[in-house]
């Protein structure tokens, strides 16, 4: 396949700029891969690959480097903490929930991500509440975040999914429906359902209050067993 795109490009007066090109492979085979060359060049391998935005790592099955993404949160998380520091406390979440938690919730609904990622966003999140609002580390933020009529990462990140699935069985397009059906009886999709009592063919809205709940709950519970 790459001979015949070497050669249509050639036809066509373009050439492959090979030093800024590279393979990456998933399967149970990546450990033992040939040579791959377009003309007479070597094409190398990589372990990771960029795509908009998302770092994917090799290996046998597809996952994700969320790694750099804990990386860039902490970068925006500091600049925005350093620019302010003197404004209202409410003031500095609402900076950072519009510049830095798009960075931990960027096209989650789309990938597949396992519940120690999940829990890993969640701690980063965390942090915030923590920073701004003078926390220990020990010290759970639950109450905080639902006092502020807030969810944690965790809730805000299944609001999304729910948000997804939602948008694609109404989507017009068939392709995205087509999508849609194929995964709807997916045990991960059919969790998140059972998880927060909830359909997609409920609004946004009560999707939201249904998820929202869910946090107020797990919040008073956590209370409880620290008051214990």
């Amino acid at each position: 396949m790459l001979h015949i795109g070497h050669l249509t490009a050639s036809e066509l007066l373009l050439e492959f700029n090979v030093d800024k090109s590279y393979g990456i492979a998933f399967g149970p085979n990546v450990g033992n891969l040939p040579s791959l060359c377009v003309g007479d060049k070597t094409l190398n391998w990589s372990s990771t690959v960029k795509y908009v935005s998302v770092h994917f790592v090799s290996g046998k099955h597809l996952s994700i480097d969320f790694d750099v993404v804990k990386r860039e949160f902490y970068s925006a998380y500091n600049c925005v903490l350093s620019n302010s520091h003197c404004t209202n406390e409410l003031i500095q979440l609402q900076l950072q929930e519009s510049y830095c938690l798009p960075i931990l919730t960027y096209a989650f609904p789309g990938l597949r991500v396992n519940a120690s990622q999940i829990r890993e966003l969640n701690v980063c999140w965390n942090s915030v509440y923590r920073k701004i609002f003078h926390y220990n580390r020990w010290e759970s933020v639950k109450c905080c975040i639902n006092g502020l009529g807030r969810m944690d990462s965790v809730h805000i990140l299944a609001f999304q999914a729910l948000k997804f699935w939602k948008s694609l069985m109404q989507s017009t397009n068939r392709t995205l429906y087509s999508i849609f059906m194929c995964f709807r009886r997916e045990r991960d999709y059919m969790i998140l359902l059972r998880t927060y009592n909830c359909t997609t063919t409920e609004s946004i809205g009560i999707l939201k209050s249904k998820v929202f709940e869910h946090y107020a709950r797990t919040s008073i519970c956590a209370a409880r067993e620290v008051t214990g």
